[in-house]
């Protein structure tokens, strides 16, 4: 990477940068660094092998996986990380990569209007809870963007009986549909009734109001959306929120919105998903 990590790329934002910006880093000052807890990742697969999802000592961060499909198990390769399945590694890499690997990611530069290389030191792309332990829930099939209610809803269910502490979920639904709404909201309520935190995706259907996806928008979910980083040249109408970033309002609700919507995420081709 160019320079000092904390003068960021206009095109991307690593993941050192994102933990300037929060603040989280004066947390890991503090020794608050996910140590003993278990997040949930809620999504397509996650890549087993990749040197982020080790601790320091070469234990596997991994300490559960569930899917739910008799013929896919929760792991990907480099087969199918051309389709769906690289969205799993890229949001578990944010969440708790320990930043043990190094390398080469990807960005997109609307420059030359293509993805490019940007290297990656050991220790830079290191997540927001790089001690925290992972339980990984596959909730996609592999070579499809849609999954079933009842899926998901075993997922859930499973996670609970884990004992995460954490559920990260980075999708949702658009389209109101009472049925699945009804057992959508009871069953996150349930979640949350049982001391889980759970953190959402505001969505990518901005820049309208209104426009939050469930189950991001329901009370006592965290809805994450995304922020132009902070030196970037030109913003929509000098909105600090990226223009697909779905917004609410809901009441209540608790909305965090973190610079840098191409964010770097752990090293390696299709990566970035």
């Amino acid at each position: 990477l160019y320079g000092d990590y904390r003068q960021a790329n206009a095109y991307y934002e690593t993941l050192a940068n994102v933990a300037n910006e929060t603040g989280v880093e004066a947390l890991w000052k503090m020794g608050i660094t996910g140590k003993g807890v278990l997040i949930g990742i809620l999504d397509t697969a996650i890549n087993p092998r990749h040197p982020d999802f080790f601790f320091p000592n070469g234990t596997s961060k991994i300490v559960y996986t569930y899917s739910p499909y008799s013929s896919e198990d929760a792991y990907s390769n480099f087969i199918d990380m051309a389709f769906y399945a690289g969205h799993g590694t890229h949001v578990t890499s944010i969440a708790a990569g320990s930043g043990v690997g190094s390398g080469q990611g990807w960005y997109f530069n609307p420059v030359v209007g293509a993805y490019v290389r940007a290297s990656i030191a050991p220790g830079l792309e290191k997540g927001m809870a790089p001690d925290a332990s992972i339980a990984f829930f596959k909730i996609f099939p592999t070579y499809s963007p849609e999954f079933d209610l009842a899926d998901l809803v075993a997922a859930i269910v499973q996670a609970v009986k884990v004992g995460v502490d954490v559920i990260s979920a980075s999708w949702g639904f658009i389209i109101f549909d009472v049925y699945e709404q009804a057992v959508l909201y009871t069953v996150v309520s349930w979640v949350i009734q049982n001391g889980i935190v759970w953190v959402n995706a505001a969505g990518n259907y901005g820049p309208g109001y209104n426009t939050l996806i469930w189950p991001a928008s329901y009370e006592s979910v965290i809805a994450v959306g995304a922020t132009y980083p902070s030196n970037y040249a030109v913003t929509l109408n000098q909105q600090k929120v990226v223009y697909f970033s779905s917004r609410g309002p809901t009441y209540p609700s608790n909305s965090f919105y973190q610079n840098g919507a191409d964010i770097l995420p752990t090293m390696g081709p299709m990566s970035a998903g």
